[in-house]
């Protein structure tokens, strides 16, 4: 049995520009018979942020639902766009308790 486990990663790509930033990322093709559109990585967290999913893409989806769900509530509780730093902050917390926890 051939250990296929390695293709599942891909390489991301950030640019940094003088009005914003750049992300990319390359499609790994698993079989033939996937579909253009499918196999989505790259996500908008909110109007003014995205992310990009490496690895598993379910759990990258799951980060990127609760980026979405901090950002809206920051936005609810103190009325402006949640920062990128704090929104990273935020969401390495709940990677590192959930590393600790194994939650």
């Amino acid at each position: 049995m051939v250990n296929l486990n390695f293709l599942i990663y891909s390489t991301i790509v950030g640019v940094k520009c003088k009005n914003g930033i750049v992300l990319g990322t390359e499609k790994i093709i698993l079989s033939k018979m996937m579909l253009s559109g499918t196999d989505k990585r790259v996500f908008s967290v909110s109007t003014k942020g995205g992310c990009v999913v490496n690895g598993l893409v379910p759990d990258g989806k799951a980060m990127m639902y609760r980026a979405r769900e901090e950002a809206q509530q920051y936005e609810k509780m103190f009325g402006i766009k949640m920062p990128g730093s704090v929104l990273a902050e935020r969401l390495g917390m709940r990677a590192q308790m959930n590393t600790v926890y194994a939650s």
